[in-house]
Formats: C-alpha cells, sequence, structure tokens
C-alpha cells in the first residue's frame, strides 16, 4: 500500500507536466516581430550613450521586406530593401547598406546593432506609433 501511494505522487506530476504542451500556439518568428515602427529610446556608440545625438532616429520595417528610417548622414527618412536571415542578421540594402544583429526583448523591444567605420553602434528601440 505504502508503494502505491509513493508512486501516486510522480504520476500526477509526469501527467500535468506532458499534458502542458503548447498545442497549435505559433510562435512569431523575426521576419514577423520585425514588422512595425520603432522609435529610439537609447543609443550607444563603443559602450558610450550617445541617446541625445541620435534622437529621433527611428526604423518602419513593412511587410513589403522595405524599411523607412532616418539613420543616415542626412537625418532625412531613406527607403532601403531588407532581409531577416535566420542567423538574426538583417540585411539592408541600397544607398546606406548596413548589417544589424537584432536582439528582441518582449515583442515591443528590440535591439539593433551594427559596425559602422569601426564603431560599435547599438540602437535601444521601442515599438511605437507613427508620429
Amino acid at each position: 500500500m505504502k508503494n502505491g501511494l509513493g508512486l501516486l505522487p510522480a504520476v500526477l506530476v509526469g501527467l500535468v507536466f506532458f499534458s502542458c504542451g503548447t498545442g497549435n500556439v505559433k510562435t512569431p518568428d523575426a521576419r514577423e516581430l520585425i514588422r512595425g515602427y520603432w522609435k529610439l529610446d537609447q543609443a550607444e556608440m563603443n559602450g558610450e550613450d550617445r541617446s541625445d545625438r541620435m534622437r529621433g532616429t527611428f526604423f518602419d520595417f513593412k511587410s513589403d521586406s522595405t524599411v523607412s528610417s532616418n539613420f543616415n548622414l542626412a537625418g532625412t527618412p531613406e527607403e532601403y530593401s531588407y532581409t531577416v536571415g535566420e542567423s538574426g542578421i538583417i540585411e539592408v540594402t541600397g544607398g546606406f547598406s548596413p548589417a544589424f544583429r537584432h536582439d528582441f526583448l518582449g515583442t515591443d523591444s528590440l535591439i539593433l546593432e551594427t559596425f559602422l567605420q569601426s564603431n560599435r553602434i547599438r540602437f535601444f528601440l521601442l515599438r511605437s506609433e507613427k508620429a
């Protein structure tokens, strides 16, 4: 009798563990999560805060694989093509063609990182409504 009762908790834990599957819940991939308007919250260059100098920077990733951004020397919005690779790299093509490594911190927070002229630039972006 004691052996049967000792096994009961293990069986119950196993049932709960194996019955709590994800079912048909689809986890969005980076191509879906990246779409939308992202506004600068903070910026770093080589580890130093550059938020004041880059205030107003935005990235608008569209479902047609174009991105509009004012991250360029002129600071004016321009449109580029982009692809999201499996390795976590966003390739931007056009007149200004950096590659960005991305990390999502939830669905409304994004870090983009790139290297330009030996400078490491990190953007901390928040999903936002268009201005």
